[in-house]
């Protein structure tokens, strides 16, 4: 199988690491997701790391959009709990938070 794992590179944008039957076969690196993966025909599965705590309350909009550009398949775009949620405030933090990400 021939895979890529993405993850966020600080200001050069993205990186990807592309494996071939389970062994290392090259890297990537691009500002942009979409030229990045453009970069690597071929493979069969793509995985993109999940942004935490990136926002201070409610969802990401990028999240938002991509669950409405995907009806049906929206539950594969996870929603992810905004940065008081992280904060290492316990269990009662963390539902306080969640319960202010829902009503945004």
């Amino acid at each position: 199988m021939d895979v890529l794992g993405i993850d966020a590179c600080g200001k050069q944008g993205w990186v990807g690491i592309r494996l071939r039957g389970g062994a290392y076969s090259g890297s990537l690196v691009d500002v942009r997701l979409d030229a990045l993966i453009e970069r690597a025909p071929g493979v069969e599965t793509i995985a993109v790391d999940m942004p935490l705590g990136l926002v201070e309350k409610g969802w990401r909009a990028a999240d938002l959009e991509a669950r409405a550009l995907l009806r049906a398949r929206r539950s594969s775009v996870f929603l992810v709990a905004p940065r008081p949620a992280w904060g290492g405030a316990g269990l009662r933090g963390g539902r306080r938070s969640m319960s202010c990400a829902h009503r945004s």
